[in-house]
């Protein structure tokens, strides 16, 4: 599965038609507003440790840290991990190394990743991040079972899931989660997607 996000996925994604991709690279404006927005929902402290899991080249751990919090990084893929932005490549981390899992992590961010998980694993995925954390926030967008609702997730060759909130929460619970809040409102997390069903924002504790 990790030689799937090779180059080609990040820099040349639509060309290729391996995702929706093209020139993966740090956008300021974009990712600081992200992280503002998810630090207010989800009230993230200053003393707060931030796994964002699944963080690809690490833009939204460098928006954590200029920010001033304490975020750290971990993704599957390789090139990503080898490319990302030198100025906080000591943040991150393959998913193959035991930082997460040696560490208890006050906030796990999963935006964009567990739609790529294959059904038979999803519950070992969602038990690992319930594991490490105490509080776990997922960006995850939203289908009908067979096709996504936002019609160019469906570009994504790795995207696996395309399930509905119902789906999602229950696994969750099952999981042993509480749900504390649900929406589907992307403004300022994901605003160029952000249409009613398109995708959900789960936020979630022990």
């Amino acid at each position: 599965m990790a030689e799937e996000y090779d180059e080609e996925y990040f820099e040349r994604g639509e060309e290729t038609k391996k995702s929706c991709y093209t020139n993966y690279h740090w956008i300021p404006t974009y990712t600081l507003s992200t992280a503002a927005e998810l630090i207010k929902r989800a009230r993230i402290g200053k003393n707060d440790r931030i796994l964002d899991y699944g963080g690809a080249k690490g833009y939204l751990v460098k928006a954590f840290r200029w920010l001033g919090f304490d975020a750290y990084g971990i993704d599957i893929s390789k090139y990503a991990i080898a490319n990302c932005d030198e100025e906080i490549k000591k943040y991150m981390y393959l998913t193959d190394t035991t930082i997460f899992r040696e560490n208890q992590w006050d906030i796990v961010i999963c935006k964009d990743v567990a739609e790529h998980i294959e059904k038979e694993e999803i519950e070992k995925f969602l038990k690992d991040i319930y594991t490490i954390c105490k509080k776990a926030i997922f960006i995850i967008p939203l289908g009908n079972g067979r096709m996504y609702n936002i019609p160019r997730y469906e570009l994504d060759k790795t995207h696996k899931l395309k399930k509905p909130i119902s789906w999602w929460l229950k696994k969750l619970e099952d999981t042993g989660f509480e749900i504390i809040k649900v929406t589907d409102n992307m403004d300022k997390i994901k605003p160029n997607w952000n249409i009613p069903n398109g995708n959900v924002y789960i936020e979630a504790k022990k």
